[in-house]
């Protein structure tokens, strides 16, 4: 068998790009049935105030589109230096002018009143525990957009969806500049109802995955493997990630969303130039455990400082295919939301996956993990 620098077979990450393209052949009479639809980030201001002014048709945004104010042509940012109310609407070759639109502005000692009404709906008014809701918010019956959705005596969530973290009925409103707070909704998350595995898995409070492969991955700088000496001691770092699939080419990002990365540290032997791997170690004091993080249903855990690890324990690769066998246990509680953090994994890994330190897009260790020399 070849030194280990000779032949770490890389199987890098794959990398997924979405394209998407547009219909260069349609008509302009089919054109002419897109309607406008006019928004802006604000439509009760003060003299002064800047109006940002944003056009789409069937969900999608148009460029080009003309904005016209009280029948003047205008910017997509406007500045409304007098009191009224001002008429705006948007209009393009081949498509239909949109609804007109009303900027009511007053003097900076009135103070705008909100004065319209919107109404918040979301997709699925009963999910599972890691399913995503979508909200939606209408003016009447025009889609309106830049609304920002809260859990009822909670926080606001990132954009308009929001993946169930919690079994439960959960309350939703929305807000936006200009408009009174939206109405109620309601997400039902059912309770899990399968019982918790106790073997192969991820839990953290009531959820939990079940695991069925894993994959070893080391880290490399200036084209060798990245190593940092740790009180006069020279360690190379490794990562065990275990995920809901079995791995043996490429991992696909989605896999992300369930899985746990355990970080640890194998100590090197003194002045010599060869590598010692996991499978090689002598003694549990030459791994040292660093961090457990991953996500459940794209919740993201990381355990705490009391959180308490077996020494995973590795079987030689394959050389012809690089699979092998680990076996590691996890057991405390997670940092991020405070409930019980426990895995267990007894399974197949795949090897070699590297994380390049010198790809733009990579964080240095030190950056993401916090290293705790446990000995």
């Amino acid at each position: 068998m070849k030194k280990l620098f000779m032949f770490l077979a890389v199987a890098g990450l794959a990398t997924f790009g979405v394209s998407c393209s547009s219909d260069d052949n349609s008509s302009n009479e089919d054109k002419m049935t897109h309607q406008l639809i006019l928004n802006a980030d604000r439509v009760d201001i003060k003299v002064g105030d800047k109006v940002n002014f944003y056009v789409q048709a069937d969900r999608k945004n148009v460029d080009g589109a003309k904005i016209f104010i009280n029948g003047e042509e205008a910017s997509n940012e406007y500045v409304f230096n007098e009191s009224g109310t001002f008429e705006v609407y948007a209009s393009k070759v081949n498509f239909k002018d949109s609804s007109i639109l009303k900027i009511n502005v007053v003097a900076d000692d009135e103070g705008p009143k909100p004065s319209k009404s919107f109404t918040l709906s979301v997709d699925k008014s009963e999910v599972k525990l890691g399913d995503v809701v979508t909200f939606t918010a209408k003016d009447n019956k025009e889609d309106i957009f830049g609304f920002t959705v809260q859990m009822v005596g909670g926080t606001k969530i990132n954009g308009t969806t929001w993946t169930a973290n919690k079994d439960g009925v959960v309350k939703f409103v929305a807000t936006k500049e200009g408009y009174k707070t939206s109405n109620e909704v309601s997400v039902n998350v059912l309770k899990q109802d399968t019982p918790m595995p106790t073997e192969n898995f991820i839990s953290l409070g009531n959820k939990s995955i079940d695991l069925k492969g894993s994959a070893f991955f080391y880290f490399s700088k200036g084209g060798s493997v990245y190593s940092e000496v740790i009180d006069g001691k020279t360690f190379v770092p490794f990562i065990i990630r275990t995920f809901t699939v079995k791995i043996d080419d490429s991992i696909s990002g989605t896999e992300y969303e369930n899985s746990g990365s355990l970080l640890f540290y194998v100590e090197q032997e003194e002045n010599s130039k060869a590598l010692r791997l996991p499978w090689q170690v002598t003694t549990n004091e030459q791994i040292v455990i660093v961090d457990f993080r991953g996500k459940v249903f794209g919740v993201e855990f990381q355990a705490d400082e009391k959180t308490m690890y077996s020494i995973p324990v590795f079987t030689t690769p394959n050389k012809d295919n690089g699979k092998g066998n680990v076996k590691l246990a996890v057991k405390g509680t997670d940092k991020v939301s405070g409930n019980s953090l426990a895995s267990d994994f007894d399974g197949e890994y795949q090897a070699y996956y590297k994380i390049d330190l010198d790809n733009s897009n990579a964080k240095s260790i030190k950056n993401e993990f916090k290293i705790i020399v446990v000995r």
